[in-house]
């Protein structure tokens, strides 16, 4: 029996389009948490006419990332210091599932071949700022991982997550001695996982967000941005 999409059901390419572009800029701290957003500059902005903008602020509401006040207008959804670190809480389980179970898809060799060259494809080699190289890698090696799975519903949790999770990594990307750290247990990961090995794939995963929770939030949720 087919089992119903967890995700929001898609409405078109201009729609994902617009909620594609507005995600990105959330994430990316175009704007900012608690910033409200104007229809009429987001219709600039995205180029695009009310209705699909409108459409856009109402699928992102769904999934948490805006807030819609009655009367007021969108904001870009805040989260408090304990959801971030609780976020990290939850990531560190949902994630640590996604390695294993890439881990024992890439056994076999078309799919390990195919894993190998989305990790060099992750690569951003011609990105000079070491902080925004770091951000993107970071993206796509997690996204890699996530996507592998091969998991609607794991997928879906996992996206909820995304935009706090960024904002995050935004401040922590700054600082040389985390982006060595992270990078350190990105290689792993990647080993665990080329060898199949999903006990350990899970495990580095898990202690990769633990510490990555722990050198962000290094005296409790309270010390969070």
């Amino acid at each position: 029996m087919a089992h119903p999409s967890p995700q929001t059901p898609r409405r078109g390419n201009l729609g994902d389009a617009l909620v594609d572009k507005l995600k990105s800029a959330i994430q990316n701290g175009t704007y900012a948490p608690g910033q409200r957003l104007i229809e009429a500059d987001l219709m600039v902005d995205l180029k695009a006419g009310r209705g699909p903008v409108r459409e856009a602020l109402r699928r992102l509401g769904e999934f948490g990332i805006v807030e819609l006040i009655p009367n007021r207008g969108a904001f870009v959804a805040r989260f408090s210091d304990k959801d971030m670190f609780d976020l990290f809480r939850a990531r560190e389980g949902l994630e640590g599932w996604a390695a294993r179970l890439t881990a024992e898809r890439v056994r076999s060799g078309s799919e390990r071949e195919r894993f190998v060259a989305a990790l060099e494809a992750g690569k951003r080699p011609n990105i000079a700022d070491p902080a925004r190289r770091f951000r993107e890698e970071n993206r796509h090696f997690h996204d890699l991982i996530i996507t592998m799975a091969d998991n609607a519903f794991l997928v879906a949790a996992i996206e909820r997550l995304k935009i706090p999770a960024s904002r995050l990594h935004i401040r922590g990307g700054a600082s040389d001695e985390y982006r060595t750290e992270s990078e350190r247990e990105h290689e792993i990961i990647a080993r665990a996982l080329l060898r199949g090995d999903a006990e350990g794939a899970e495990q580095a995963m898990r202690s990769h967000l633990s510490r990555a929770r722990a050198r962000i939030f290094e005296s409790g949720p309270n010390e969070a941005p």
